[in-house]
């Protein structure tokens, strides 16, 4: 029952603070968009092969 109180407050307080929760949320959705776009050029880059005939060899 503890976590719950201690969630309920935290909520509570981030909801009362709406400057804080905009930060957080910018904050995420920057760092999300980040990660997906180095997960993509990795990708790109280092797993999918060339578009040639036996690439491997090349």
């Amino acid at each position: 029952m503890q976590l719950y109180y201690w969630f309920r407050s935290s909520a509570a307080s981030v909801l009362r603070d709406k400057s804080f929760l905009t930060t957080v949320t910018a904050t995420m959705g920057i760092a999300s968009g980040v990660f997906l776009l180095v997960l993509t050029y990795a990708y790109v880059l280092l797993i999918k092969p060339l578009p040639y005939p036996q690439s491997e060899q090349l």
